[in-house]
């Protein structure tokens, strides 16, 4: 959000069944240098029988595209909750604890296969830990290598209520700040039911925080948009005119493909992603777009 050289991230999502999952599994023996490093673990998700294609429920590929030189490979998101695109998540009932030796299998599954190699004990047994600290109605969502950081990092991101999150950190004994933690709330505010936190590990949680703001509502209609964006033009120095373009990507129209009887819709979504040290604070906006058949 601010007038620099930064990489651009691109990002592709494909959830389980026909359109995403069996779609893909089509194009990979065609197409498969587009996925670069990513390549095994999607055929390894598009593999019947597979424990991916069972439990993943969804995929998310990453493409950081740099000002300058060639792009790295991309790299896979691995889902962890098998619920995730049931309807009313997070808000599911009933609703128990996730189980987290299901969580520390995919876990392992699904690193060997994006990475090249198995995740160590010690990495698993954080991973564990994260899950396990999770209040009930919390839940694990994903994790990522992450080959562009040093020493083999992962990410884990997990979906919990917003005033949960300060005891969750203790619990899993994450290395920041409590100023560092107070300035994030601070920035995002209250009202919130469930966020979406972002953690770094590796045989420890690391200091690195990250929280994503979204809701339901367009801009147009909620003025918490505005607020936040006002407040992270302050907090983070983005420059407000990007943000006032980031808020104006919401909406949806119709779409018609001379090859497809059936009318599209592209509803053009947002999210931003506030991610914090204990002496910086930086803010990404997503832009996202979302096509599918409609007939309204």
């Amino acid at each position: 959000m601010v007038s620099t050289d930064t990489p651009c991230d691109v990002m592709v999502y494909a959830a389980q069944g026909n359109d995403g999952q069996h779609a893909l599994r089509d194009v990979l023996p065609s197409e498969g240098k587009a996925f670069g490093a990513a390549r095994p673990y999607l055929t390894e998700w598009t593999r019947d029988g597979s424990l991916l294609a069972r439990e993943a429920s969804a995929i998310w590929v990453e493409y950081d595209v740099p000002s300058k030189g060639a792009a790295p490979d991309p790299f896979v998101f691995v889902c962890l909750y098998p619920d995730y695109l049931r309807k009313g998540y997070p808000h599911h009932a009933p609703i128990g604890r996730q189980d987290e030796a299901r969580v520390r299998a995919t876990a392992k599954e699904g690193l060997r296969w994006a990475l090249g190699k198995a995740p160590s004990r010690q990495q698993l047994d954080v991973i564990t830990r994260c899950t396990r600290a999770l209040p009930d109605d919390g839940r694990m969502l994903h994790v990522v290598g992450m080959p562009h950081r040093p020493g083999g990092a992962l990410r884990i991101g997990a979906i919990l209520p917003y005033d949960d999150v300060p005891r969750w950190l203790q619990q899993i004994d994450w290395s920041g700040t409590k100023p560092q933690l107070k300035r994030m709330r601070k920035l995002f505010g209250g009202g919130y039911d469930y966020i979406h936190v972002q953690v770094e590990l590796s045989t420890h949680v690391h200091n690195r925080l990250a929280f994503d703001f979204n809701l339901s509502t367009t801009p147009a209609k909620n003025p918490r948009w505005k607020q936040f964006a006002g407040a992270v033009a302050a907090e983070c120095d983005a420059e407000p005119e990007k943000l006032d373009a980031a808020l104006a990507w919401v909406g949806s129209e119709r779409l018609h493909f001379d090859d497809d009887p059936i009318p599209a819709r592209l509803d053009r979504q947002l999210f931003f992603k506030v991610s914090s040290s204990p002496d910086q604070l930086e803010a990404k906006a997503y832009l996202c777009f979302h096509p599918r058949y409609s007939l309204l």
